[in-house]
């Protein structure tokens, strides 16, 4: 069961909170129905999400076993055989679509955007992860997939702030986590990072760390409509939420920049306290600020 949770890349699943992202920050996550429908979204896309890193694991099985950490993974291992991984990466794949189906408010767009996902994410691990630059696309790509399907299945319009801002700080997160990539296990560990530097990752890291601010910053505003110091405790929740932001980037990339670090948004975030505190007060006073009114 241990094998399976590991191959299944579970502790991956809070990317995936990604999805509630629309929900929550439309006000209707309060509402039953909803906040069902935006479960089951989460489901759906943690699913296909698994499929993809199982298929991953089965073409990178013999590069992970020559891996100082990789090749504890199960498929390296030899804890799950390769037949049972494909069985699993299958009814995965077939479990999202099933969700899809009977509870996606817009049916055909979500199964879109999960065929996207995937095909990006076969493509990635077929051989685009060793090109520079078509890397760092993919994994950005593969974040602000998550917000777009979220709004999708629960039938909501992201607004344009919102995805320029996750755009922004998807690039800031996969630079990073090439950087550490490279400060972890140097660069004979990729073949795309012998075309890096850390001069080149750092300068473009912080240019779309500040965009992401940025963009979040005018997101904010424009939702409170211009009046953002009134006698609302949700105005002061989220304009309070955007110093807290700050300090989490400023928080992540000091945990980067350490050799011990390889860069995984998760990882970082599960084993560093502080960044996980700062995030869980940004979650606090983000609820508190939609729905305090």
């Amino acid at each position: 069961m241990v094998a399976w949770v590991k191959l299944l890349r579970v502790k991956h699943w809070l990317k995936n909170l990604l999805v509630l992202f629309p929900l929550v920050f439309s006000g209707r996550a309060v509402q039953p129905e909803a906040l069902g429908q935006g479960a089951v979204a989460f489901l759906a896309f943690c699913l296909v999400a698994s499929a993809v890193y199982i298929v991953n694991d089965i073409r990178d099985a013999e590069s992970d076993r020559a891996h100082p950490v990789k090749a504890a993974r199960p498929i390296a291992s030899g804890a799950i055989g390769p037949g049972a991984a494909v069985a699993g990466a299958v009814a995965c794949a077939a479990g999202a679509v099933a969700l899809c189906v009977p509870f996606a408010q817009i049916g055909w767009l979500a199964l879109v955007l999960l065929a996207v996902y995937a095909a990006i994410n076969a493509a990635y691990s077929f051989g685009c992860k060793d090109i520079p630059l078509l890397d760092v696309a993919m994994l950005t790509a593969g974040f602000v997939l998550r917000i777009l399907f979220g709004g999708a299945f629960c039938g909501i319009e992201v607004s344009s702030w919102l995805f320029l801002t996750v755009l922004s700080l998807s690039v800031f997160l996969s630079l990073g986590k090439r950087r550490g990539e490279i400060a972890r296990y140097g660069t004979d560990a990729r073949a795309s990072l012998k075309r890096y530097d850390r001069s080149f990752l750092d300068k473009n890291m912080y240019v779309y760390m500040g965009l992401g601010l940025v963009f979040y910053s005018l997101w904010t505003f424009q939702g409170l409509g211009g009046i953002y110091l009134g006698e609302s405790v949700g105005q002061w929740a989220l304009v309070a939420g955007i110093p807290v932001a700050m300090f989490a980037c400023m928080r992540y990339s000091a945990c980067i920049e350490r050799d011990s670090s390889d860069g995984d948004p998760v990882g970082v975030v599960l084993s560093d306290k502080p960044l996980l505190s700062l995030m869980a007060v940004w979650a606090v006073v983000m609820v508190v600020g939609v729905y305090a009114g």
